[in-house]
Order: structure tokens, then C-alpha cells, then sequence
């Protein structure tokens, strides 16, 4: 979410989240810069910040590795539209993704 992209994928995602946290299952959003941040502190999700470009995924794959490695995250949602094949490819070979 930011200037040039609406909300829709942020609500898309919290509903998930809420279901999700319903069945007792731990979520954590990672975003690429700030502007989803007072959406997610109100509703109590805790988020990280990779401060890249949300129009170039690939630019994260690292930072979103090393993250995903330190956190020990075995499953990952991705609601973009500028992810690429090279992107899920690479994340998919770390952890389960689900892509919508």
C-alpha cells in the first residue's frame, strides 16, 4: 500500500490474518516500506519493514531470505502483482509460498 497502490491488497491480507490468527496461528507481515504500518499497529499485527521498492521484488530477495531464514518462517504469502517467476523461485526454495 502506498501512494500509487490502494488498500485492497492490505485488506485482502488482514482478513487472511485474522483468520489465520483466529486458528491460533502466528503471523507477521512483511512489507516493503511504511505505509501499511498504522493499518497493521491497529489491528495488533507485528510487521517488518524491508524499506525496498514495492515495484521491484527482486531488489528484497535477499533482505526477505535472511529474514525468512532468521525468523525460521516455514510458510509465506505473497499478494503482489510485481512479483516474478525469479522472485518466487527463489523464495519457494527456502520456504512453502502461497502466491495470490
Amino acid at each position: 500500500m502506498n501512494n500509487q497502490i490502494a488498500t485492497g491488497h492490505l485488506m485482502r491480507c488482514l482478513s487472511i490474518a485474522e483468520a489465520l490468527r483466529f486458528h491460533n496461528e502466528e503471523v507477521m507481515f512483511i512489507v516493503a516500506d511504511e505505509q501499511p504500518i498504522e493499518f497493521l499497529s491497529q489491528r495488533n499485527f507485528r510487521y517488518i519493514v524491508l524499506n525496498t521498492q514495492w515495484n521491484n521484488m527482486e531488489s528484497e530477495v535477499k533482505e526477505l531470505t535472511k529474514i525468512i531464514i532468521d525468523k525460521n518462517i516455514d510458510k509465506l504469502l505473497i499478494d503482489s502483482y510485481q512479483v516474478t517467476y525469479k522472485y518466487l523461485n527463489e523464495i519457494s526454495n527456502i520456504t512453502k509460498t502461497i502466491y495470490i
